[in-house]
């Protein structure tokens, strides 16, 4: 009787390191095997149902830090001191404007030659309007970067009469290390 009780626990030992042993060992060999691309067909005809889980991971794969909407006043009459709205960008982020689109309205015979966004006091970008006689609309991609605590303004060039122009931007907000 001794003999089968030795033989029997040493055969429970043997399957218990072999049942212990084997997924490492296919851990191991699943490790050492090349991976194979795998190529989705989703067509109208059969689609391949997604889902996003995380928007996040999306703009943080596609490089966007934080997006950034703001939008911008300008109005100016004939005599009188213009107005406008200002947006500062946050002193530990850079500003990257992506996208410029709004309008501008004319009025008691205005003249307007172009309409500038730009950092106060050291750049602009001209914005190419169609010749206005009463309103226009515009709409452009561009790049425009704007260093921490800039200020992003909106201006005009014209004469005589009143101009009150709306731009609203698009972009992110990158921190500066």
């Amino acid at each position: 009787m001794p003999k089968t009780v030795h033989g029997t626990a040493v055969c429970a030992a043997l399957t218990s390191l072999a049942i212990i042993a084997a997924p490492i060992q296919t851990a191991h060999s699943q490790a050492a095997r090349p991976s194979t691309p795998v190529t989705v067909n989703n067509t109208t005809t059969n689609p391949v149902p997604s889902t996003v889980v995380n928007p996040a991971d999306i703009a943080k794969a596609l490089g966007i830090q934080q997006p950034v909407t703001f939008s911008l006043t300008f109005s100016a009459a004939s005599g009188m001191v213009p107005t406008s709205t200002l947006y500062t960008v946050p002193s530990n982020q850079r500003l990257i404007i992506e996208y410029a689109s709004g309008s501008c309205k004319l009025t008691n015979g205005a003249n307007l030659n172009d309409l500038e966004i730009g950092v106060l006091g050291l750049n602009f970008f001209p914005v190419n309007l169609p010749p206005l006689s009463t309103s226009g609309n515009f709409a452009h991609t561009v790049k425009i970067y704007a260093d921490p605590a800039s200020i992003i303004d909106l201006n005009t060039n014209g004469s005589g009469g009143t101009f009150n122009c709306v731009a609203a931007f698009s972009g992110q907000l990158v921190d500066v290390p």
